[in-house]
């Protein structure tokens, strides 16, 4: 009698479980692919009446494309003597949508039934599609302006990354990042400061926006912009997060915007020096044409071959000179047309000579 009495108890707390469950639960004939019997949650979630659910196959509820893949996983599971079998599927509601189910199953094979429980799992489904949504168009985005997001989790320090940033640090997917591992792709002087950066963000929660130079996985050296942020809740650090940008293209556009202006710079230095020589040469010019002109008249009034002569002529032939430094002055200062011509140095060399033969030793002979 107290064992009928126990089973009725059973019995009992069983129905109360069936009846006031908010989460799904059945019994399903093995064999016939029926369910047997159904919690009221059945109706609510999926709008079918239990006779409906227990008049109907199983599989006709269940999403086609899920069919195969759940009929596999229970198998695979049964043969390996798995008293609970976990695995998700797709269920029809009346309205003719689809609801994610999550499964754990305890088939009975001596019995030929299952003993089973299913929580609505629809909108974290739904949630977790709409992420990686968001994820898709985050790397295309940041494929497009070559930045790239990353997070680290408070509680574990876990590094995550985007495929963008894998792209930038030029390494595959399937390397794992830590925070100590990424520092390493930073240059060494560039290594301490964002390892100072990162320990402030960590410790202090302090935020840093940086420009540093990193060596990728293949070797090539790149300009980044990073910046990094922290994440708080109800004043309690939840994560940290913050982003990398590719600027290697911004800066060598920087270096020959730097290396034009200094041309430019270099090129209005040279213009005005040029106009600075030319006014010199002018007046240079002005200086030596009395020069000139006397010298010529003092050679016509001295007897040829006397030592005046010679320094009357010495004096002519330097101004001459003078003349041709300024027409080199004008020249340089693009105040008068010139032209190459071949000249024949070996004159030039014997005037070189001897306006230079006083100021070289007397030890040293010149041939």
């Amino acid at each position: 009698k107290r064992a009928e009495e126990e089973l009725k108890q059973s019995e009992k707390n069983l129905s109360r479980m069936f009846q006031f469950a908010d989460y799904m639960v059945c019994i399903a004939d093995l064999e016939k692919g029926h369910f047997t019997k159904i919690s009221p949650a059945f109706t609510k979630h999926l709008g079918w009446s239990e006779n409906e659910m227990l008049s109907k196959p199983i599989l006709d509820f269940i999403h086609p494309a899920d069919v195969m893949k759940t009929a596999d996983i229970i198998k695979e599971q049964m043969e390996k003597g798995v008293d609970v079998i976990q695995f998700e599927n797709r269920y029809k509601t009346k309205k003719g949508d689809f609801r994610w189910f999550e499964w754990s199953a305890n088939p009975v094979p001596e019995e030929g039934i299952t003993y089973s429980a299913a929580y609505d799992i629809t909108e974290r489904k739904r949630a977790e599609v709409e992420k990686e949504k968001q994820k898709q168009l985050l790397d295309a985005t940041g494929s497009i302006a070559n930045v790239g997001g990353w997070s680290i989790d408070a509680k574990t320090n876990e590094l995550t990354w985007t495929e963008e940033v894998y792209r930038i640090f030029e390494i595959e997917d399937e390397f794992n990042p830590t925070i100590e591992s990424a520092i390493q792709f930073w240059m060494p002087e560039s290594r301490a400061i964002i390892e100072s950066a990162v320990e402030g963000l960590l410790n202090t929660g302090e935020s840093y926006d940086l420009t540093l130079e990193i060596k990728t996985a293949k070797d090539n050296f790149r300009w980044v912009h990073t910046i990094g942020k922290v994440n708080l809740k109800d004043d309690k650090i939840v994560n940290f997060y913050g982003s990398i940008q590719d600027i290697t293209e911004l800066k060598q556009t920087e270096k020959k915007r730097k290396e034009l202006e200094d041309k430019l710079q270099q090129s209005q230095k040279m213009e005005s020096i040029g106009n600075l020589a030319g006014g010199i040469a002018h007046d240079f010019n002005n200086l030596l044409c009395p020069i000139i002109g006397f010298a010529e008249m003092l050679k016509e009034d001295l007897p040829p071959n006397s030592p005046e002569h010679e320094s009357a002529q010495e004096i002519f032939n330097a101004g001459r000179r003078g003349g041709e430094l300024v027409k080199q002055i004008l020249a340089f200062s693009h105040q008068s047309d010139h032209k190459m011509q071949p000249v024949r140095f070996q004159k030039i060399l014997k005037e070189v000579y001897k306006l230079s033969r006083s100021t070289i030793p007397s030890d040293i002979k010149i041939h």
